[in-house]
This record gives C-alpha cells, sequence and structure tokens, in this order.
C-alpha cells in the first residue's frame, strides 16, 4: 500500500471515529501532496512526495509548540502535540548512525571501484528515501572516506 493509501485510509477511519483533529490533518495531507503531485500531469503522489509534505507540516508543528511554550501557553499545544504524533506515526524509522555506517562500509566492500561522497548519498537516497537523516549520513559518509 502507498502512502498516499495509507493516508487516504487513515482519513477515513478519523471521519468514522469522528476525529476532527484527525479529519483535518490527513485532509491536508492528501490536499497538500495531490498539489505537489498534480503540478506536471494528473497522478497520485509518490510516497517521495508524500514524505515532503509530511516532513514539512511536522517541522510547523513542532515551531508552533516551541512557540507555545516559550510563551507560557503549553496547556494551548495540546492539539499540536497530537497531531505530531499523527504525523510520526506515518514517518518511516529514521535509521541511527550504526546502521547508516554499516550500509555504507557494506556497500565499499561489495565492489571494487572507489565510492565518493556523492554515490553513497545517491545509493542512501534510493535505497532507502526518507529513512535517514542527511547530516548524519553526510557526516559518515565524510568519515568513511576520510579512513580512506
Amino acid at each position: 500500500m502507498s502512502m498516499f493509501e495509507n493516508v487516504k485510509a487513515l482519513q477515513l477511519k478519523a471521519r468514522k471515529e469522528k476525529s476532527v483533529i484527525g479529519i483535518a490533518l490527513y485532509s491536508c495531507i492528501i490536499g497538500d501532496a495531490v498539489k505537489v503531485a498534480t503540478l506536471k500531469e494528473k497522478r497520485d503522489p509518490t510516497d517521495e512526495e508524500m514524505l515532503q509534505v509530511i516532513k514539512k507540516l511536522k517541522v510547523g508543528i513542532e515551531q508552533t509548540i516551541s512557540y507555545l511554550q516559550d510563551h507560557g501557553q503549553a496547556g494551548a499545544d495540546m492539539k499540536y502535540e497530537i497531531e505530531l504524533e499523527l504525523l510520526t506515526d506515518l514517518l518511516p524509522k529514521q535509521m541511527s548512525e550504526a546502521e547508516i555506517r554499516c550500509v555504507l562500509v557494506n556497500l565499499r566492500a561489495q565492489t571494487d571501484k572507489p565510492f565518493g561522497m556523492g554515490e553513497m548519498m545517491a545509493h542512501l537516497k534510493s535505497t532507502y528515501p526518507g529513512q535517514y537523516d542527511g547530516s548524519v549520513a553526510s557526516k559518515v559518509a565524510r568519515n568513511l572516506l576520510s579512513m580512506g
């Protein structure tokens, strides 16, 4: 099941359960993802486009929560905490630094040709989309390259 189909199913479930927060959040995700997907052609959003929309919404909600807490309105952030939890549940588990290192070491061991930073990052992007932090992966790749 694609992420788009999954979010549509969650939206339907939220409607059946009359979850106002879930209905609004999933509708927002679907609407934003469809806009991204239909810029060039009429099609359903890809998983990569869905991840992009979900991550963008997550950052915005995290900033809102931080603002509310910084301005003494901690009780007002409950709706956003629920939305943040729902968004986090949609995202794939993030690889740890050790897992990224293992993947890149194995990649280098499987071939005789030297791998540069670009090749390592491209491999992660194509094989593990949305499952790693780019800055952590970059740090690990630089470290491996410096070791030779």
